[in-house]
């Protein structure tokens, strides 16, 4: 069977005609009627998850800053016979994260699912160069970002009866990079909000998980290539496996956690470095 999926490094990713075809046992529609909502969604690991669960049956709504972006993978989700909704919102700002879980619930009539996935990742700066605005930028984004989130979804999915938040954090969640301290910083402070949530939700019928990707191949990772004068493809040499991640790979990780099929998943964070850390 042809994949359906083909890879896009300009775009990301694209549905092959049949993908919501009810009668191709690989869509696994397990979230029709389900309500998914994604932060950072106009490219890469997020506008792949967005399709995912839009295969799978779910009404998805998603955000990001750039609206051209944005309303591009909205109109490719809805041609291949999905439902998505595209809201402009910068996570860095509290009010237009509110705004943007209280549109989802007037839109969609509540929300079941929630995939926050919006970060940056700037070039190496060593710790004694940085200053306050270096820092806060990636903190806002990766950390403070999620933290607003988390604040609004969380009362959407209790008032659901329950629901799954999966944050995407970072191989750097784990350990450190040279040049690289305020983005490992707000990956380490991620997985600990990550694991408290989880704590203080675990008996309420709420799913809470972060997943660790790295070196997959989506135009952050372009550009962080760029930025240091390598090919792409050399990204991923020090795996084991010797090849990068799709963002796909990823989406369907957060389906699966986000599905029925997931039970007792909770509270973790998912190394998704094919393999790097097996010496740690």
């Amino acid at each position: 069977m042809a994949s359906l999926f083909s890879a896009s490094a300009a775009s990301g990713v694209a549905f092959a005609d049949s993908a919501f075809s009810e009668a191709n046992p690989v869509s696994n529609r397990n979230l029709k009627g389900k309500v998914a909502l994604i932060t950072g969604a106009t490219s890469g690991i997020g506008e792949a998850t967005a399709m995912v669960l839009a295969r799978r049956g779910a009404k998805v709504m998603f955000c990001g800053r750039r609206e051209k972006l944005g309303l591009a993978v909205e109109k490719k989700i809805r041609a291949a016979g999905g439902e998505a909704t595209y809201y402009k919102a910068d996570v860095r700002n509290e009010e237009e994260v509110r705004n943007f879980v209280n549109a989802t619930k007037t839109k969609y009539g509540g929300l079941h699912i929630a995939f926050n996935n919006a970060g940056i990742a700037p070039g190496p700066i060593e710790v004694h160069k940085l200053n306050f605005s270096d820092v806060m930028n990636v903190m806002q984004t990766n950390f403070f970002g999620v933290l607003f989130a988390m604040k609004y979804e969380i009362p959407l999915l209790l008032e659901a009866g329950g629901g799954v938040i999966t944050n995407c954090g970072s191989y750097s969640a784990d350990h450190a990079n040279a040049g690289y301290s305020a983005y490992t910083s707000s990956k380490h402070a991620l997985s600990g909000l990550t694991k408290t949530a989880a704590l203080e939700l675990a008996r309420k019928g709420v799913i809470v998980n972060s997943i660790n990707p790295y070196a997959v191949r989506t135009p952050m990772m372009d550009r962080r290539a760029e930025f240091l004068g390598v090919q792409v493809e050399d990204m991923a040499y020090r795996r084991p496996s010797g090849k990068m991640s799709s963002p796909e790979d990823v989406a369907e990780l957060v389906a699966y956690l986000s599905s029925p099929d997931n039970r007792i998943v909770h509270g973790q964070t998912i190394d998704l470095s094919m393999g790097e850390n097996i010496d740690y």
